[in-house]
């Protein structure tokens, strides 16, 4: 059996719906998720940036209760329609109508204008008569927003507010980043709470060689196992010139689909299985991610009008400890670390930068 011309993996970016038959290593995950979806008014789905919430919900999450009795609303974004030009939608707050633009797709943003969220569920109410699962996102966008929108931030929490506590029938999902849980949790309440993060060993294994089998090939013996380690494992230089290896116990889910990516590019063709020789010859992870985090570096440093060299020594600096792991940082007021917080949320993105697999690059 050759490989067909179906890439298995989805590189960078987020697995979509139609990817549900090549998502693998979340299953546990998913089911949990579910269950605490549909039987909680409020469920707060929370993890670091880079470990594949959008991806679990698109693929692995939304099958499991589509079908069911509930009505299960498109996935939602604050920042959805957020470009339509006030004068054409005057007294009207833009989180709300991006919100409810995106749970209704298609609904014209003048029709949206001034409908709180409260009220189009109760729209949505009348013509269903089942639980309303709905769910935000990537929330946090809206805690990134600049001062001047501050008050509508403001109105749009209270109207999520009422939401939650005043309709029985919604269950809210909220995926948001571990950052943003203590502020929307003040607002809220604590909801039922699920950790979504890195995967492990045996999640990662299964990530890897899922994907392939529909795909036309195989992990040959022990092939796999060696490319998960070699995805675990990080060479880390200091200034003075010296180099360590590091060994984690989880992988980002973003920096494991950069790296499936790249072998599978790599590979040649008319190949039955994935050996352990092909992946040494052919799944090199640093260059993979190191092509990748470029990239993201690049268009950051630009961005900021900043030299490349300086953006990866204050990552290397900020976010590496002494014993080669990613380490953390202060945000402050209105810089991390002496960058400006838009930079550093910037490289925390997975879509189209990600910190982590910036680190993971340039320590190399």
């Amino acid at each position: 059996m050759t490989r067909t011309m179906v890439r298995p993996y989805p590189g960078t970016r987020p697995f979509r719906r139609l990817d549900s038959d090549r998502f693998f290593g979340r299953r546990r995950e998913a089911n949990t998720l579910a269950e605490l979806w549909r039987t909680n008014s409020l469920t707060i789905a929370a993890g670091p940036t880079g470990s594949g919430k959008t991806s679990l919900l698109q693929a692995g999450l939304l099958p499991l209760v589509d079908g069911g009795r509930a009505e299960v609303l498109p996935p939602g974004r604050v920042s959805h329609g957020s470009t339509f030009p006030a004068a054409a939608l005057p007294e009207h707050n833009p989180y709300t109508v991006g919100l409810l633009g995106s749970w209704s797709p298609g609904e014209p943003p003048s029709h949206l204008a001034g409908v709180t969220i409260r009220g189009f569920l109760r729209q949505r109410a009348e013509r269903h008569d089942g639980a309303i699962l709905a769910v935000i996102d990537q929330a946090e966008e809206l805690l990134a927003d600049s001062a001047p929108r501050k008050t509508y931030r403001r109105h749009f929490l209270g109207e999520l507010k009422e939401a939650v506590r005043q309709e029985s029938r919604l269950h809210l999902l909220l995926c948001i980043r571990d950052s943003a849980v203590e502020e929307f949790s003040a607002v809220l309440g604590n909801g039922a709470q699920c950790r979504i993060g890195p995967l492990n060993f045996d999640g990662a294994l299964e990530a890897v060689m899922g994907p392939v089998q529909g795909a036309g090939l195989s992990f040959g013996t022990d092939a796999a196992e060696e490319f998960v380690t070699e995805l675990m494992t990080s060479t880390v230089g200091a200034a003075a010139g010296s180099q360590w290896s590091a060994t984690d116990d989880s992988v980002p889910p973003v920096i494991l689909q950069a790296a499936c990516a790249g072998l599978w590019e790599a590979l040649p063709p008319h190949r039955d299985a994935i050996t352990k020789r092909d992946v040494r010859q052919y799944g090199d992870v640093d260059a993979a991610l190191e092509s990748y985090s470029s990239q993201v570096i690049a268009a950051v440093a630009d961005e900021y009008d900043l030299p490349q060299a300086r953006v990866r020594s204050w990552l290397i600096q900020t976010f590496v400890n002494e014993h080669g792991r990613r380490g953390t940082a202060y945000e402050g007021m209105t810089d991390t670390a002496g960058m400006p917080n838009s930079m550093a949320r910037a490289l925390e993105e997975p879509a189209p930068a990600h910190v982590g697999a910036a680190i993971r690059l340039t320590v190399v």
